[in-house]
C-alpha cells in the first residue's frame, strides 16, 4: 500500500494502545467535533473512520474533512422521541486550533480565549452585489492590542487519496481479524 493508516477514529496507530475496530453504521463520537463520526455512522455505505494517513516519506495527510477544524454548526439529537437540531459546541481540539491560529495571525502570544471571538459558517454580503461570501470562520480580536481586529478563516484539510479504495479494503480485512493489531 502506498500509504499507511496514521489515525483511526482519532487514535494514533503508531503507539502500543490497542485500536478496536468500529462496526459499520455505529453512532460513535468523533474526537474532533461535537457530533458523531460522519464516516462510521453513515446508514448507506459507511466507510472506516480513518482521520489521516502516513505517506511513504513519513508525512501525515489528513483524509477527513473534520480532522483539522470542523465548521459544523448543528447536530441532530433525539429529545422525547423527536429529532431536533441543536448547536454544536467547540470541542477542546477546535478551541486549541483556533487559539493557535489567533495567536499567530494577531501576533500576540499572550492572547487569551476570552479575548477571541469566533463564529462559524458565516455568510458575508458582498458590497454592490446580490451575492455573498461564505466563510468557515470569522475571528475577532477583542484584546485591543492588535493592529487587525477581524479575519476570515478558510480551513482546508482532508480529502481522498489515490489509495482510498485500497485503504477501505485493508481496514475491512483488518476489522474482520480475530485479534486485530496496529500493524
Amino acid at each position: 500500500m502506498a500509504v499507511s493508516i496514521a489515525e483511526y477514529l482519532g487514535q494514533r496507530t503508531d503507539v502500543d494502545q490497542q485500536i478496536v475496530p468500529v462496526a459499520k453504521g455505529t453512532q460513535i463520537q468523533c474526537p474532533f467535533m461535537d457530533r458523531t463520526c460522519d464516516k462510521a455512522s453513515k446508514v448507506k455505505n459507511p466507510t472506516p473512520p480513518v482521520c489521516s494517513v502516513r505517506k511513504p516519506d513519513g508525512t501525515v495527510w489528513i483524509v477527513c474533512e473534520h480532522r483539522l477544524c470542523s465548521t459544523r454548526q448543528k447536530k441532530t439529537v433525539i429529545v422525547n422521541g423527536r429529532k431536533k437540531q441543536i448547536e454544536n459546541i467547540l470541542v477542546e481540539h477546535q478551541r486549541d486550533i483556533l487559539r493557535k491560529v489567533a495567536k499567530l495571525i494577531y501576533q500576540d502570544p499572550e492572547l487569551q480565549d476570552s479575548e477571541i471571538g469566533v463564529r462559524r459558517e458565516v455568510n458575508i454580503p458582498l458590497p454592490d452585489s446580490d451575492n455573498s461570501y461564505h466563510a468557515d470562520y470569522v475571528m475577532r480580536n477583542f484584546s485591543g492590542r492588535g493592529r487587525v481586529d477581524e479575519v476570515l478563516l478558510e480551513m482546508q484539510g482532508g480529502g481522498e487519496t489515490s489509495s482510498t479504495g485500497e485503504i477501505t479494503r485493508h481496514i475491512a480485512a483488518w476489522a474482520d481479524l480475530e485479534f486485530p493489531t496496529n500493524e
